[in-house]
């Protein structure tokens, strides 16, 4: 197992525990995420692991074996606004499911095929990439149930120091979504960005 392989397992885990330690109470709580509830974040994680195994199957050519995965970004957000009014316990069950069988995929597929470059809703990127979103993902939206836990939830070191080199390669595709529009601009980062 190579460092990033224990990297997305270890901040998947965290996330995890996060998802677990969410009070009942605490499921229609806000998030650090503007207008999502802790319901919301944890149902855009688990689709996203849908998809992403899914893209990740189609990329190598593999059959979906009449597994349930949104076919693009669109069946995506349709599936995340169904989640999000599922019990806490479901929606808890089908984030742990879904993250682990995205974890044993995309490292399988990494072992396989390292070459594959996937078809992203943000365009083309190869698998290691896509590893270092997921573990972005996972730390992100992890911190970002904070308040509906009911307390701060520091990053571990390991993340932050993991993820920052990731930041810094994604900000073209930032950089599209932000008001410049492409135009001529300059970022600054701190160490503790990622």
């Amino acid at each position: 197992m190579d460092h990033a392989e224990g990297h997305l397992a270890a901040a998947r885990d965290w996330y995890l525990e996060g998802v677990d330690a969410i009070p009942a109470e605490g499921w229609t709580k806000p998030s650090l995420c503007a207008g999502w509830t802790a319901a919301h974040v944890v149902a855009h994680v688990a689709t996203g692991d849908q998809l992403v195994r899914g893209l990740i199957l189609d990329a190598l050519g593999g059959d979906r074996q009449g597994q349930d995965l949104p076919a693009d970004f669109a069946d995506r957000q349709r599936r995340m606004q169904l989640m999000t009014a599922w019990e806490p316990s479901r929606l808890a069950e089908a984030s742990r499911r879904d993250s682990e069988q995205l974890v044993a995929a995309l490292e399988d597929a990494v072992q396989r095929a390292p070459t594959t470059v996937i078809t992203m809703p943000f365009g083309e990127a190869p698998l290691t990439t896509v590893r270092a979103r997921r573990i972005n993902e996972y730390v992100i939206h992890g911190y970002d149930l904070s308040p509906a836990i009911g307390r701060r939830r520091p990053i571990p070191t390991r993340h932050l120091e993991g993820t920052l080199g990731e930041v810094v390669m994604t900000m073209a595709r930032l950089h599209q979504r932000s008001p410049h529009k492409g135009r001529s601009a300059s970022f600054h980062f701190h160490r503790t960005d990622g």
